[in-house]
């Protein structure tokens, strides 16, 4: 029955093609039926040739087998699940859609669900756009959607360990329009490249999962709420702007680079933290934070910052949410005027109050 079938057809001037016993896509003219989609011997579904594909039925692994729904082995590859699923047992270390050894592979337009190896795991120069990867976790691994580098468009990404990852340090992916929520160990990361437009909501229970995490990436215009850390950057490459990061368990902001025209409010920690290197602090709207307003690193500058009603205190319960204790100022250059409660604030130093 077509039913508990598999197909694929090749959208191309060429024809279609449709995927015989063993999963390999083949020119069809008369093939045989479709193989028991409920056998694991059947599995995975393996796509080695370049081309165009499209998924035209849910592909439902059968209970207790333990591999990859499908693998895909060449280079050039498009998979349109067409609205369609890839839904796996929810145990083991399968992957839904792997293809990590293969370069430019699209996949696009349809859910990949409870695969704790990885929803989706690809390789250089990829791009997913308009999926739903969720309930892909395990105790350590099971990422929503993992690349090397390429292109994460509207993705949805909920219930994994990281939701989407982007693990390449010397080539820049963008990861764009995206949501991720409700995983355990984090949001969004990138090594490099750019994260911008997405929402990252709920992330984790601890304090050290993370709305969005980065090194040498610019962060801007993001949503980040209600995770442990909201946005933590440790290179000196970042620019973390135009973002808003509220109410989460910790930090708002954990960061080493450029820092500016955020938004960071009622987190658990202190608004901004500045690691030790040279950075730059401008123009943050930050209030009602546990902690301090902004505590400071070592060869920061700032300036033009609003800060207000944080609650951080100075060694000797000295209140300082804007600036902190001395030691952590002894670095810090100010450029331009600070406003602490409507107050500008021009210098540092033990006993500098703004909370």
């Amino acid at each position: 029955m077509f039913q508990n079938a598999i197909r694929f057809a090749l959208g191309s001037m060429l024809g279609c093609m449709m995927l015989a016993a063993g999963g390999v896509a083949r020119a069809a003219t008369a093939l045989p039926p479709p193989p028991d989609a409920y056998e694991c011997n059947y599995w995975p579904v393996v796509i080695s040739q370049p081309g165009s594909y499209v998924l035209t039925a849910n592909l439902v692994m059968p209970t207790s087998c333990n591999k990859d729904a499908i693998d895909i082995t060449a280079n050039n590859v498009t998979l349109d699940l067409g609205g369609y699923s890839i839904i796996g047992t929810g145990a083991g270390t399968g992957i839904g859609i792997s293809g990590s050894h293969s370069s430019s592979v699209t996949v696009k337009n349809g859910i990949v669900t409870r695969f704790p190896g990885d929803g989706i795991l690809l390789g250089a120069n990829a791009t997913v756009e308009d999926v739903t990867s969720s309930s892909n976790a395990s105790a350590s691994n099971g990422n929503g959607v993992q690349i090397t580098n390429g292109i994460v468009r509207r993705v949805h990404a909920t219930g994994n360990s990281i939701g989407i990852f982007a693990s390449a340090t010397n080539v820049p992916s963008l990861i764009t329009e995206s949501d991720a929520s409700n995983n355990t160990l984090g949001g969004i990361s990138a090594n490099l490249g750019t994260i911008s437009n997405d929402t990252a909501l709920f992330n984790g229970s601890s304090n050290s999962a993370y709305g969005i995490r980065c090194a040498d990436a610019s962060v801007l215009g993001n949503e980040v709420e209600n995770n442990g850390v909201g946005i933590t950057c440790n290179s000196a490459g970042a620019t973390i702007a135009n973002n808003t990061s509220n109410h989460n368990r910790d930090q708002g902001i954990g960061a080493t680079g450029q820092i500016f025209n955020n938004t960071v409010s009622f987190n658990g920690g202190a608004g901004i933290v500045v690691q030790d290197g040279p950075s730059s602090v401008i123009s943050n709207s930050v209030g009602n934070n546990a902690g301090y307003g902004i505590d400071m690193g070592t060869n920061t500058s700032y300036g033009n910052n609003q800060i207000y009603e944080n609650s951080g205190e100075e060694p000797g319960g000295i209140a300082a949410g804007a600036l902190g204790a001395t030691s952590q100022t002894s670095g810090g250059v100010v450029i331009s005027p600070n406003v602490c409660d409507g107050t500008v604030q021009t210098t540092t130093g033990t006993g500098v109050a703004c909370n």
